[in-house]
């Protein structure tokens, strides 16, 4: 009966290493998924940053352009008037 209950402690031993060993490789497996995620989460993290310094330099190069291109206009503007002046006054002149 000794034998018998020493022989059914081992089989319980072993069974329980084994299982032991099981959730060990698991957790480890688990591990290395979250280091892949992470590491996947960072690279992520960074191409949003560089995108977002993207997004607000290319903001700023739009108005920019807009601000150049009212100024443009208004200098056009300007030069038109005086052009239309100056040919107004030009035909009153010699009419």
């Amino acid at each position: 009966a000794a034998d018998s209950n020493c022989d059914l402690e081992n089989l319980i031993l072993i069974k329980l290493e084994a299982e032991n060993q099981g959730l060990r490789e698991r957790l480890n497996e688990a591990n290395r998924d979250l280091q892949s995620e992470k590491e996947r989460c960072e690279t992520l993290e960074l191409q949003f940053k560089q995108e977002q310094q993207r997004s607000e330099g290319l903001e700023k190069e739009q108005t920019a352009l807009i601000e150049n291109f009212a100024e443009e206009r208004s200098r056009l503007h300007k030069e038109e008037n005086r052009l239309r002046k100056k040919c107004f006054y030009y035909h009153r002149g010699s009419a």
